[in-house]
Parts: structure tokens; C-alpha cells; sequence
């Protein structure tokens, strides 16, 4: 199975404009809409879903070039998250490629290099992966702003919890996001990673960080969880700048 959400990159009149449907409130809803459509008849008949080839939007190589941006890395870790969180899926390739192209890859160059640059899409990935591995736990959020915000709660393997919150306003729009998490164990001390662009610029492709540093073009990365805090009362409240997105890791 295939699935590109955004459609095809021709589609859009500029990198603005990709962006804008990268970062829009609808996507959950259309990727539910989406996976509703064929998952009772493969459940009923035994089946385990799983989504060959996907990425944000086709036709790679687009003179519109957004699905390399920063954007597409809060996208990518969104999609992921939301599928992995939100459905019984049982798991997505990422495309890249073909060899000697750029559009929507992970990575660059794509094909045997002796060093690679991390993209967009690849730091949205790696930031679904990292501390998600446990049972998805229900994630209640109170938003009363309606700000464009999603959140994404684990149990992990080693007992502890992680939330996975992506901050997807920008620009005009932007909202830093101040968020209290009641996390479900008696857990006592949190620690937050970042993914961030230096300027908090969605249509950037450069000046990517995660947990403070980018990653080497030799698979290096020195980044980290910030410093070890307290919660207070079994709570713990933080401020999540507009377009970013953070794993808290509660222990």
C-alpha cells in the first residue's frame, strides 16, 4: 500500500503554501479518515496493515521544494506519532530516493556516500523514535486556546513515561504553548528533549537541532534531555515555544 497524504507537490503554488497544508489542524483527522477506509476488513480477515511507501507529498524533485523543510521534520514526527499512538498500524516506510534526486528524503545523498547530511524528514523520524519504545497510553489534552497542538503518551519498556508534544503553529499564528502534564505513574523527576530550528523557521532546511546539536554528517550527534526537574504535586508545567516539538520523559 502507498499512501502520500499531501498529494502531489505540483499541487502547490509555493513553499508557503506546502507548508501551510505540512503544518494544517486537519491532517489527524484525514489520516484517520484514511486508515478507516480498509482497516476492519484486514482486522477481520487476520491481517496486520502496514503502509509499503509514504511521505508528505509525490512527485519528488518539485521545483516547490517544502518537503525538505523544517516543517516536514514537525510533520514526519506528527504522522508517525499519530499512527503508531492513534491506529493498529503495524508500521510505515518513509520513501526516499530514487538515487540522484532530492524532494522529500531523509537523508542526503541517497545511495552509498562517505558521509550523509540529516534532513527534515529524517530529524521529524528520528524524533518519533527516540524514547518511544513501550504501549501507547491514553492522552487526554485540555486546550482551551484551540491552539494547533498534539500530544502522544507511552508507556515505556524500562516503566517509565514519555509525552510526545508538537507544537505546529508558526508564524502569523505562532503561540508559545505553556503545557501542565499529570503523568498516570508516581513518577517524581522529568526531563525534555527539543526539536527545534534556530530561528523557529518552518521553511528552513538547515539549522536543525535535536536536544541541542544537529546530527554529524558521520552519524555523530553530542545533544541530550535538558537538566533533571521536580514535579510538583504529581505535575509537571513547561513552556513549548511555537514550532518545536518535545519528548518529556517522566521517572
Amino acid at each position: 500500500m502507498h499512501t502520500y497524504p499531501l498529494g502531489g507537490a505540483s499541487g502547490y503554488s509555493s513553499v508557503a503554501a506546502g507548508v501551510s497544508a505540512l503544518l494544517s489542524s486537519g491532517n489527524d483527522s484525514a489520516y484517520q479518515t484514511f486508515y478507516n477506509k480498509f482497516n476492519d476488513n484486514a482486522s477481520n480477515t487476520g491481517y496486520n496493515i502496514r503502509i509499503e511507501e509514504t511521505n508528505s507529498a509525490y512527485q519528488g524533485g518539485s521545483t516547490v521544494a517544502f518537503q525538505e523543510t523544517y516543517a516536514a521534520a514537525l510533520w514526519a514526527m506528527d504522522y508517525f506519532c499519530y499512527m503508531a499512538y492513534s491506529t493498529n498500524m503495524e508500521g510505515m516506510n518513509l520513501h526516499n530516493g530514487p538515487i540522484g534526486s532530492n524532494s522529500y528524503n531523509a537523508i542526503s545523498p541517497v545511495g552509498a556516500a562517505s558521509s550523509y547530511t540529516l534532513l527534515g524528514p529524517g530529524y521529524g523520524l528520528w524524533a518519533f523514535h527516540y524514547g518511544s519504545q513501550g504501549q501507547p497510553l491514553k492522552t487526554t489534552l485540555s486546550n482551551p486556546g484551540n491552539a494547533n497542538v498534539s500530544a502522544y503518551g507511552l508507556l515505556e519498556t524500562n516503566g517509565g513515561e514519555t509525552l510526545h508534544v508538537i507544537n505546529k503553529t508558526y508564524g502569523s499564528g505562532a503561540t508559545n504553548v505553556t503545557a501542565t502534564i499529570t503523568p498516570g505513574g508516581a513518577y517524581t523527576h522529568a526531563q525534555v528533549i527539543v526539536l527545534q530550528q534556530a530561528n523557529n523557521d518552518v521553511t528552513a532546511t538547515t539549522g536543525i537541532t535535536f536536544g541541542g546539536a544537529s546530527m554529524g554528517t558521520d552519524g555523530t550527534w553530542t545533544g541530550s534531555y535538558g537538566q533533571q526537574q521536580n514535579l510538583t504535586n504529581g505535575t509537571f508545567t513547561f513552556t513549548l515555544p511555537a514550532a518545536q516539538a518535545a519528548i518529556v520523559h517522566f521517572f
